[in-house]
C-alpha cells in the first residue's frame, strides 16, 4: 500500500491520508509514503509514476481521491 500511496503522492502532492481496497495507511506508513514521493519527484519518476496510475475523484465523504492503477 505505501507504493502505491507514494506513486500517488509524487504527482498530486502529500497525502494528510490513504485509503485503498478499504484498508488506511497508519501514520508512519503515510510518513513513508510522503517521504518516498518527495525522493521519487526529486528523480523525475513521477511522470512515469502517472502514466500507470488513474486519479479518480471520490464520491462524497469518502476521501479526497481513489486511485486505479493500471487503468
Amino acid at each position: 500500500m505505501v507504493k502505491e500511496c507514494r506513486k500517488t503522492a509524487a504527482v498530486i502532492g502529500p497525502v494528510k491520508g490513504y485509503t485503498t481496497r478499504g484498508r488506511d495507511l497508519t501514520k508512519g506508513d503515510l510518513r513513508a509514503c510522503n517521504t518516498g514521493a518527495a525522493e521519487l519527484a526529486k528523480a523525475g519518476e513521477a511522470t512515469a509514476a502517472a502514466q500507470k496510475t488513474q486519479i479518480l475523484p471520490c464520491e462524497a465523504g469518502q476521501g479526497d481521491h481513489a486511485v486505479v492503477e493500471g487503468a
